[in-house]
């Protein structure tokens, strides 16, 4: 049957009625359904379309999907849509009802009474790419009490299976189709996951292909999506061929092959595998899964990953988490590593390795036996195949018991060799029954007996054989390395692995050696060298560099020491050698003394293209080479056609080798043969071979053997390819090798598709070299009061550096002069200097320090219209002078203060006349914000939800756990909060590097900051002072910006902090908090609102892992979320008294708290879960639409949105342009007018 057309499909756009959705990657709308959709057991009515994501089934949210991946149609082009609409229309209805009707039974009284129609129409795919359009199309028909889905693949619809290489460098998942209930229960259509999921438009279910239709509701809770029981075409073919079904099993870059049974599946050239599952040749890969089980008393429940260097067999694994004493004693099971190298040996000769086999898709079983003792282990791997990020999926159970291991020893396992015993056509079996393991630096080694069984499938139609009989395949296993590393809590296992290699294999010839540039290869028969090979410098080469454990040779310039020279030529080093040529006005082989040449002449040059063939441009001149005379335009042979020049004479070719002995001479490092003759390095020495004039070498050249047969030829030396004579770089991924330099870090560059050298920060060049970046270029890259000189910052003249590393005047402290009888003092604590006022004297030390006047309760010196008081706020046993009430001044000079008091006209007619702690003030009233003589009425807002971030997406959650919906689309979003003055959610996306805001409902999208921020995982809200608050953990820094100019920005500390995640604001007591995730010292401090007054708050034991902080408005506690503990807990900013509010959690990382309940978003559970006010704990709310992911900050927006005065409400509070104003209770005018990032205030900040 044909496959159904783009015309056959819905009406794109209902004749211009649809509606579309706004072009991009993270676009979604939402749709009320007239008519309820029955799915599974539930019933909805709205639908969130459509989800451009790349998580594997199951997701954790219902889900309708035709074709599920990375659609972005950022990128497209004219007929690019995603068109969507509801129709009632009669006779789209009829039709509808009609499809129902052929393809079930007992629907004869099924009316259709509305249809949900979404087509993507010429699609691209992330990022942002517009090589290839999909077309598809679901159509959601709902009838009174059931619902049907169609899905529909126009002919030449599917393009495109998966979206590019994201930043991770991991691959996209491959596109699935099908449905996911509420409940996780998943149904997927063929291929779905797999590479033949774009043979979705030659499929059927119904018998048109293209078309898939199913019943999804309403289901019981044991019942899963129905399939049509009535078939429109032919029935399909029940003989097995490559023309009816194989192409549809065979993997694409298989071939299908018939046979007599059905028909089976080989890789094509460029690929190998089983034909069902086939990778890229030399092409790296993944490997994931899980390991459970048991160690003893203990239990097992980690993650594996390993790196495969598919090209030269090189793997390596990481298990983690283990705790030391399961990660020490797991060690010994370097078999788990060993079983991934025997799928990926690097095959020699015609031998196949575990994958060409198996596919990916077999069972391992290792049984471990330790001699003197009843501990053995039994490690069971189960390997899947390639999961949908083409990773091959592992599954490992334990059960074990090992050998103690000191903790610390490393372990040492010598190369060793396999021999993997066929038992049948699908069963391999390998037995080892004396295996060593050295613990290094305990003098102690452990022997074992190790029993390998491996089983797999072959092709079910393949033609029966028998099991090779007398068949092994060996496997040597070499470069063998395991650690514990316990801070990582890993398990590191790397080796090199080579198939058909067997214990009498020469590893110079079987390509298991790895030597270093300009060396040989030379074979040992040395039993105690665990290499069987060493390594050798070439002749003319010594030692230069070991990198990796590798040692490289570097050229001798010969010319520098002893060489053969005459003293009348000039000598000319070359790699691995040097020349010697006659000076002008000489002649002769160079290496013996010139005789003059009369009336000598050369021919003068520029290039060597001026002179002959035979002939050098050295200084300007042309010289004939030795073995010819000329003026080195034309010359001429000096011996026959028949005679050969050997040193300073011609020889006959018959007679070459008998008469003449060519003598090698040697001096130093450096050996050289006479001219016509070239060193021959080998085993055993060095000797002089006639050069062969018909072939130019390579720089990059050398003479090896190749073979066994004593023969020679020219070979490109390691990091070179060619034919020998001409040789390039190899263009080699660093993944694959360590080739950076010291100071530069392997990354996978999007644009060439590749992983590359970067230097590091601080270091510039091509990231194989790198080189320190100078210090400055300009006088502006250096700071104040010092100028770029030579690329180095240096103090301007009359200033010097302080231990704070900055630029003051000769004789300051801590970068002030201090003032007349002020000293300057060393504060050990914060390790600056500072001036200080002695006893008996007052003032700040720098602008000030005046002898302290007797009080006035002594001598009665206060001004008119002022009293003698105590002073109340430092010590009531001092007096001072004191402005009555209505006046202002210092106690000396007081003037009649100009208040709203005097005049009421000054305030806002939304506003009232006040005492505050500052004197009278106009302040706004209740629902009104502003400075008090302008004040502006509070917008209500939507309330009652929780807003959430989840990495992919940003989304809103009720309280009365009903499902949420996603508020806007991102890359990592991590905090969020909220401005409760202007409805607004503001959350931080560390992939982009932005700090991002919009409406409560997703709309008004903006970027707020995306400049010199790095990993933002932690925002905050001063809805008061208008202003945000946020960590950068890769900065090490806690800042602020105002919500009103996010160029208006500070930071406030960046000392002493190692990993800043949680923040939170208390703008009624003009508090922040943030919490360090620092595993070696956590720790929550806090500080005022600009920062200063910093102190610790909680540290150990109370806190371990502290994430998400929030306020409990209606104690004024913080309240904070511990994962190292495992609880939610609070204290009393004032008493200090630390509360508990529930404990044993699993892992703690969200909080938020509304007027009655704890929320807090658990990593574990990958639910939100609760806690009232009396303790009760709630049920838990699934995730609520991105099941997959993470769940990170979270917020409670509430009705409440309590506001106070803040002198920082408008106009920056009358701050300067270059500062911004911060809310401070303790300051005198309860604001510091702070520097700006952006501005240089000339003054120098230290964190308090």
């Amino acid at each position: 049957a044909l496959s159904v057309t783009e015309y056959e499909l819905y009406d794109v756009t209902n004749g211009n009625q649809a509606s579309f959705l706004p072009l991009g990657n993270d676009k979604f709308e939402s749709v009320k359904l007239p008519t309820p959709v029955y799915f599974f057991t539930q019933q909805y009515d709205e639908v969130f379309y459509p989800f451009f994501a790349n998580a594997p089934f199951p997701i954790e949210y219902p889900a309708i999907a035709p074709f599920y991946s990375n659609v972005d149609t950022t990128v497209t082009n004219d007929t690019t849509k995603i068109a969507y609409y509801v129709t009632h229309d009669p006779q789209v209805l009829y039709s509808a009802t009609d499809v129902i009707r052929n393809g079930f039974t007992n629907t004869i009284d099924f009316e259709a009474r509305s249809i949900l129609v979404v087509t993507w129409y010429r699609v691209g795919h992330f990022d942002r790419s517009s090589d290839a359009f999909n077309t598809y199309q679901v159509a959601v028909i709902c009838g009174d009490s059931e619902t049907y889905v169609q899905f529909l693949y126009p002919d030449g619809g599917l393009n495109w299976i998966k979206g590019d290489v994201g930043e991770s460098g991991l691959p996209d998942v491959r596109a699935q189709a099908g449905f996911v209930s509420e409940e996780g229960e998943v149904f997927t259509l063929k291929g779905s996951g797999q590479e033949n999921v774009k043979y979705l438009t030659e499929l059927t279910n119904y018998g048109v292909p293209g078309i898939f239709l199913y019943r999804v509701g309403p289901l019981g809770y044991d019942q899963n999506v129905q399939e049509p029981d009535r078939y429109l075409g032919s029935p399909e073919s029940t003989h097995l061929t490559c023309r009816d079904r194989g192409k549809h099993r065979c993997h694409s870059s298989a071939d299908c092959e018939d046979t007599r049974a059905g028909f089976c599946c080989s890789c094509k050239d460029g690929y190998y595998g089983n034909g069902y599952s086939c990778i890229k040749s030399d092409a790296p890969i993944r490997v994931s899964g899980l390991i459970t089980g048991t160690l003893g008393d203990r239990t097992v429940n980690s993650q594996l990953q390993s790196y495969v260097v598919t090209s030269d067999g090189r793997t390596y694994t990481a298990i983690s988490p283990l705790e030391p004493e399961v990660g020490s004693r797991l060690q010994l099971l370097q078999v788990i590593g060993s079983s991934i190298a025997w799928l990926f040996a690097k095959p020699i000769g015609n031998v196949q390795n575990g994958y060409q086999l198996t596919g990916g898709s077999l069972n391992h079983t290792a049984i471990l036996r330790f001699e003197g003792s009843d501990e053995e282990c039994r490690v069971v791997q189960r390997f899947t195949g390639l999961n949908i990020w083409d990773q091959l999926a592992v599954n490992i159970e334990l059960n074990c018991n090992l050998p103690e291991i000191p903790y610390g020893a490393r372990l040492r396992f010598g190369d060793y060799v396999e021999e993997f015993s066929w038992v049948s056509n699908t069963e391999l079996r390998s037995s080892d029954w004396q295996r060593r393991i050295s613990i290094q630096d305990h003098d102690r080694d452990l022997v074992y007996s190790l029993t390998q069984m491996i089983s797999f499938e072959r092709c079910p139609y393949a033609e029966k054989t028998s099991a090779p009989e007398d068949e092994s395949t060996p496997q040597k296993i070499s470069k063998v390395s395991v650690s514990y590393e316990p801070r990582e809590q890993a398990i590191r296992i790397s080796m090199l692995s080579k198939a058909g290699i067997d214990r009498t294999s020469n590893p110079c010839s079987d390509g298991s050696a790895i030597c270093g540039e300009n060396t040989l290869c030379v074979p040992s028969h040395d039993e105690d060298d665990a290499e069987n090979y060493m390594c050798q410098c070439k002749n003319g080469f010594a030692p230069d560099r070991i990198e990796g454990g590798v040692e490289h040779c570097a050229d001798i310039d010969e010319c520098r020491g002893v060489n053969i020279c005459d003293e009348n030529a000039e000598c000319y080093n070359e790699l691995g050698g040097y020349s010697c040529i006659c000076r002008p006005g000489y002649q002769g082989n160079a290496t013996e003394s010139p005789e003059p040449v009369s009336d000598f002449r050369s021919h003068p040059c520029d290039t060597a293209d001026a002179c002959s063939s035979n002939a050098i441009c050295v200084s300007g001149l042309c010289f004939c080479v030795n073995g010819y005379s000329g003026d080195g335009k034309l010359c001429t042979p000096n011996c026959a056609p028949d005679e050969e020049w050997v040193v300073d004479q011609c020889v006959h070719r018959d007679n070459l080798e008998e008469d003449y002995r060519p003598v090698l001479f040697c001096a130093e490092e450096r050996c050289s043969c006479p001219l016509g003759f070239q060193p021959m390095e080998h085993a055993f020495g060095i000797t002089c071979v006639l050069q062969d004039n018909g072939d130019s070498f390579n720089t990059n050249d050398y003479y090896g053997p190749e073979g066994n047969n004593g023969s020679y030829e020219c070979v490109c030396k390691p990091g070179y390819d060619g034919d020998g004579h001409t040789c390039e770089e190899k263009s080699v991924s660093c993944a694959e090798e360590d080739i950076c330099d010291e100071h530069a870090t392997c990354k996978y560059d999007q644009n060439e598709r590749s992983s590359v050298c970067v230097c590091d920060p601080g270091y510039e060049g091509n990231g194989r070299t790198c080189y320190v970046v100078a210090e400055c270029h300009y006088d502006d890259d250096c700071g104040i009061s010092s100028v770029c000189e030579a690329g180095m910052c240096n103090c301007r003249e009359g200033f010097e550096r302080d231990a704070s590393d900055y630029c003051v005047p000769i004789g300051s402290c801590g970068g002030a002069i201090c003032a007349e009888n002020a000293i300057c003092r060393w504060d050990q604590t914060q390790m600056v200097s500072y001036c200080y006022c002695p006893p008996d004297f007052e003032g700040d030390g720098i602008h000030s320090c005046k002898s302290r006047p007797p009080p006035c309760n002594v001598r009665n010196n206060c001004g008119l219209y002022a009293s003698c008081l105590p002073n109340y706020r430092l010590d009531s046993t001092v007096y001072e002078c004191v402005c009555d009430p209505g006046y202002e001044g210092d106690g000396f000079v007081c003037t009649r203060e100009l208040n709203c008091l005097l005049d009421p006209r000054m305030c806002h007619p939304q506003a009232k006349c006040l005492s505050v702690a500052t004197g009278v003030k106009c302040v706004c009233n209740q629902g009104y914000i502003g400075n008090g003589t302008l004040c502006e009425e509070i917008q209500r807002h939507e309330t009652g939800f929780l807003l959430i971030s989840q990495g992919v997406a940003v989304v809103r959650v009720p309280f009365t756990a009903q499902r949420g919906r996603p508020v806007s689309m991102s890359q990592m979003a991590i905090g969020v909060d909220k401005d409760c003055t202007e409805g607004r959610v503001y959350w931080s996306d560390i992939s982009s590097k932005t700090i991002v805001s919009s409406k409560y409902d997703g709309t008004d999208k903006k970027t707020f900051i995306s400049e010199d921020i790095l990993s933002p995982e932690g925002i905050a809200v001063d809805w008061i002072s208008r202003r945000i608050y946020w960590t950068d953990s890769t900065k090490d820094t806690v800042e602020v910006a105002s919500l009103d100019d996010a160029k208006l920005r500070a930071v406030l500390v960046r000392k002493d902090l190692v990993n800043p995640r949680g923040i939170a604001v208390d703008p009624h007591h003009g508090k922040i908090y943030w919490s360090d995730w620092n595993r070696a010292q956590p720790k929550i401090e806090w500080a005022n609102l600009d920062g200063t007054g910093r102190e610790v708050l909680l540290g150990q034991p109370q806190v371990m892992l502290p994430n998400s902080l929030a306020i409990f408005q209606k104690s004024g506690e913080l309240c904070y979320a511990d994962a190292g503990n495992f609880q939610i807990g609070c204290i009393d900013t004032y008493s200090k008294n630390h509360r508990v509010v529930v404990s044993n959690l699993s892992y703690p990382f969200g909080l938020a708290i509304s007027d009655d309940h704890f929320y807090w978003t658990d990593w574990t559970t990958k639910k939100i879960e609760s806690l009232d006010l009396l303790g009760n704990r709630k049920s838990g709310i699934t995730g609520p639409l991105f099941g997959s992911h993470k769940m990170y900050g979270m917020t409670a927006v509430t009705s409440e949105c309590p506001m106070y005065f803040s002198e920082c409400q408008v106009n920056n509070g009358e701050c300067p342009a270059s500062r911004i104003c911060l809310h401070n209770p303790n300051a005198p005018s309860r604001r510091s007018c702070k520097c700006a990032n952006s501005h240089n205030c000339n003054e120098i900040v230290f964190d308090d």
